[in-house]
């Protein structure tokens, strides 16, 4: 796994999304994920870059914004390039119970190419 190291916990208002992986935010999801977080139940970290960049984590990340949470724990993954960082987000987000669709993966392929990241 890229995420290795120890968790450290980061202020909300400190993190920010660099870019996305999916053409949309899933608000239902968000708000789920910031009601499980107020009831308690641990989701796992945030996987970000050096610069507090979320890479895989963004529906936690609204979640925890709309239900006021102030911290999440976060682990800060070792990428060895932007490009890296794409791939692994894409990775973290092609499986589970939201799974990428096929209009996400040209949504972000054309992410990539317009801002020449591929």
């Amino acid at each position: 796994m890229i995420a290795k190291g120890p968790f450290i916990t980061v202020p909300v208002g400190d993190l920010s999304v660099a870019f996305n992986v999916r053409q949309g935010l899933n608000h239902d999801r968000a708000e789920e994920f910031g009601i499980r977080m107020l009831d308690g139940e641990d989701l796992g970290p945030l996987l970000i870059n050096g610069e507090k960049q979320i890479v895989d984590g963004r529906h936690r990340f609204h979640g925890a914004k709309s239900a006021e949470i102030g911290k999440l724990k976060c682990v800060i993954g070792r990428f060895e390039s932007e490009a890296h960082e794409y791939i692994v987000a894409m990775t973290a987000n092609s499986g589970g119970p939201l799974p990428l669709t096929k209009a996400d993966f040209i949504f972000t392929y054309n992410f990539f190419y317009l801002n020449k990241k591929l």
